[in-house]
C-alpha cells in the first residue's frame, strides 16, 4: 500500500485540534462516524459509520499536542454482522504551531509490521 499525506492548516490552536482527535465526541464529528478513543498507547478506538460498518484501531503513539498515531486493526464489521479483511495501516496525526494556527499533517501507509513481512 503506497503512504497517502494530507496537509491543511487551521486557525484552531493546537490544543483545540488536540481536543478533536482525542475526545470522542468531537472525533465523531471529524470523522463523519460515531468514534470512540481511549487516547492512550495502548487503548482502543472503534468507529461506527452511518451505513453499519465498524472499524477498529489501537492507538500506538500519543504525545499531546503534538502527534497521534493509531493502527487500524485488520478487519472490518459490516451491519450484518459478517466480517471481512481489509490493510492494517498505520495513521498518523502531527501538529505544529503555525503563524494563525496549527498545520494538521495527515499520513496513512502500511503498518511497520507488514512492511516488514512484505520485505521477507
Amino acid at each position: 500500500m503506497e503512504q497517502v499525506q494530507r496537509e491543511m492548516e487551521t486557525s484552531a490552536s493546537p490544543e483545540r485540534v488536540w481536543a478533536a482527535l482525542t475526545r470522542s465526541d468531537l472525533l465523531s464529528q471529524w470523522f463523519g462516524a460515531v468514534a470512540e478513543i481511549d487516547a492512550r498507547p495502548g487503548g482502543r478506538a472503534a468507529f461506527r459509520w452511518p451505513d453499519g460498518r465498524v472499524r477498529a484501531a489501537v492507538v500506538e503513539v500519543v504525545v499531546p499536542e503534538r502527534l497521534l498515531v493509531l493502527r487500524w486493526l485488520p478487519f472490518e464489521h459490516d451491519h450484518h454482522g459478517g466480517i471481512r479483511q481489509v490493510p492494517a495501516t498505520e495513521v498518523r496525526f502531527t501538529l505544529r504551531a503555525a503563524e494563525r494556527g496549527t498545520l494538521v499533517q495527515v499520513s496513512e501507509g502500511a503498518h511497520e509490521a507488514e512492511m516488514l513481512g512484505a520485505a521477507r
